[in-house]
């Protein structure tokens, strides 16, 4: 499995609360230490954006967590037995997307897996009617056949303005332990609770020949049509594959180059003009993010260039772990979230990085190392929204440094009036049965 190594130079930025963002809430609860794989998929409630961490497993059952307000003061606890059913399986699916909310079948919950309850193991999506909050009564729809590995790649939306489920399924046809994909298919649901038979469509992934695609290289946004794009990267080519139709049997495609040894996760995101920013690690020793802007909603054109942190000055600059963006609605300009550790002393990094500029001018960014200063130790897993009032919001799964817990945090970043937030507060999950 090619790994790259997961570590931030030196450096230091003083946390400061005479930007116009702050840290606007920070709220964390203890949960039971995770396993090899982090059983752990962030999202944002459609209707009101309230935070929700699904766990496939917490003390017994899958468990939904879902904060009772914006600034998760108060958080509910709701067990899913019946999700037993399905089998879930977590191991080597990443946490990105895989459990959503329907935007329009308000309380629907659906869950996309490489699944066990068959013996072919399909990937399998299921649907939580609203009126079933606990999932007793799962409803397990197989769908294509995947072999292999390619379950880290696993993707779920819902085309506009219908709310229609749409899924995109690597395909690994040998045995590869690090995700490598060898084709993908598109299913699209035809109805918001995907009763109806389901479409499929191929689409391409070898679009220079290289068959190297790499599962965890995947993200989705929908364009200005209402149907999904596909970020995928297969070797040195990154591929912005835009569906043109609600089943995906038409296809636009740009194609980047990126340097595929500095790699291994990439993040997708759309602003108010639907012009797609992608985000990953710097392709040199010199430079901490790739950032490519489309300049145009069909990215005929777009400009792609290297970012370095200010002031970040150690001779022996490493890559950072993972960087994640979002479009603040705001201002129409990406937010970064950084995570890594810094070398050699391996302090974990959990990072915002503001833009002030479409460029990004990495001098005038605002910085907030919120790990150092709540104390987190070892990077684990996270995940990066923004809501409609241009909160930004990372959800992260850390080890408390003065307790070594394991906890399940929500932190909050925004243009505010409001005081700025310098610790965690600690809740305890209602029970909701």
């Amino acid at each position: 499995m090619k790994l790259i190594l997961l570590v931030l130079t030196i450096v230091k930025f003083a946390w400061s609360s005479s930007s116009s963002y702050k840290i606007i809430s920070a709220t964390a609860w203890i949960t039971t230490p995770i396993s090899l794989y982090p059983d752990f998929s962030a999202s944002l409630t459609s209707i009101d954006f309230h935070p929700s961490i699904f766990q496939y497993s917490f003390n017994g059952p899958s468990t939904v967590f879902t904060c009772t307000t914006r600034s998760c003061k108060q958080v509910s606890m709701v067990p899913m037995p019946g999700l037993n059913v399905a089998r879930l399986a977590y191991g080597g699916v990443s946490s990105r997307r895989i459990q959503q909310l329907s935007p329009v079948v308000v309380g629907t919950q659906f869950f996309l897996s490489t699944g066990y309850a068959t013996p072919n193991r399909d990937t399998e999506l299921i649907a939580c009617a609203a009126e079933d909050p606990t999932c007793s009564k799962p409803n397990v729809m197989n769908t294509v056949n995947s072999p292999g590995f390619g379950q880290a790649g696993l993707r779920l939306t819902f085309t506009r303005p219908l709310g229609l489920p749409i899924m995109l399924i690597p395909e690994a046809r040998y045995a590869s332990r690090d995700n490598r994909v060898t084709g993908y298919t598109i299913e699209a649901c035809q109805d918001p609770l995907c009763h109806f038979s389901r479409s499929r469509s191929s689409l391409p992934f070898n679009l220079t020949g290289n068959a190297n695609c790499l599962g965890t290289s995947i993200d989705v946004a929908l364009n200005r049509l209402g149907f999904p794009s596909w970020l995928t990267m297969c070797g040195t080519e990154l591929n912005l594959i835009h569906c043109l139709s609600a089943t995906c049997n038409e296809t636009l495609v740009n194609q980047f180059k990126v340097n595929h040894d500095f790699v291994y996760f990439t993040y997708l995101a759309v602003d108010s003009q639907f012009r797609f920013t992608i985000a990953t690690t710097g392709q040199t020793a010199q430079s901490d993010i790739t950032y490519i802007r489309c300049l145009d909603p069909n990215c005929t054109q777009s400009i792609q260039s290297q970012l370095t942190i200010a002031n970040r000055t150690s001779p022996t600059r490493t890559s950072i772990a993972r960087v994640q963006v979002v479009i603040d609605t705001l201002t129409d300009l990406p937010v970064f979230h950084l995570t890594g550790s810094i070398y050699p002393s391996n302090v974990p990094v959990y990072m915002f990085v503001a833009c002030q500029d479409i460029e990004c001018d990495m001098s005038e960014a605002v910085y907030f190392d919120y790990g150092a200063h709540f104390g987190l130790n070892r990077v684990q897993v996270s995940d990066l929204f923004v809501d409609d009032e241009g909160t930004v919001i990372a959800s992260i799964r850390a080890v408390y440094t003065s307790t070594n817990d394991t906890i399940n945090a929500i932190v909050r970043m925004a243009q505010s009036s409001e005081a700025e937030v310098d610790r965690f507060t600690f809740v305890e999950p209602i029970l909701i049965n």
